[in-house]
């Protein structure tokens, strides 16, 4: 059973932070993965898949950005950068969510594909 848990930065002192759902620094792989890794003749740095969605991330979001907003923040969840080999946005993603976690809370959400399907925003008074 894996327990770890790794927390990831982008840079230094990032005061934000994103996922793709790929593992980034933790290396508590589960076994039924090792032996993919095995059949595929392919070492733990390799991987079995790279994530080309975290690079649309590492492109709008360095360390000079000083503000993101919720638009920014929709802006790369619906992207399609990498169209052929991995957009953000792509057909294994069935919604988008986005929290934003402030005095008055919002859940908004796209149920569908982001590129295809508008935000729905819900408020928290």
């Amino acid at each position: 059973m894996n327990k770890k848990v790794v927390e990831f930065r982008p840079f230094e002192n990032s005061n934000f932070t994103y996922h793709t759902n790929h593992p980034l620094r933790n290396d508590d792989y589960s076994r039924r993965y090792l032996e993919k890794l095995k059949e595929a003749n392919k070492s733990v740095k390799e991987g079995l898949y790279k994530c080309k969605r975290f690079k649309s991330f590492q492109e709008r979001f360095t360390e000079n950005t000083v503000n993101i907003g919720i638009e920014e923040i929709k802006n790369v969840l619906t992207s399609r950068d990498y169209n052929a080999e991995d957009p953000v946005s792509n057909d294994w993603t069935y919604a988008s969510v986005i929290y934003q976690l402030s005095e008055k809370p919002k859940f908004i959400i796209a149920p569908g594909m982001p590129h295809k399907k508008e935000y729905i925003e819900i408020s928290f008074d």
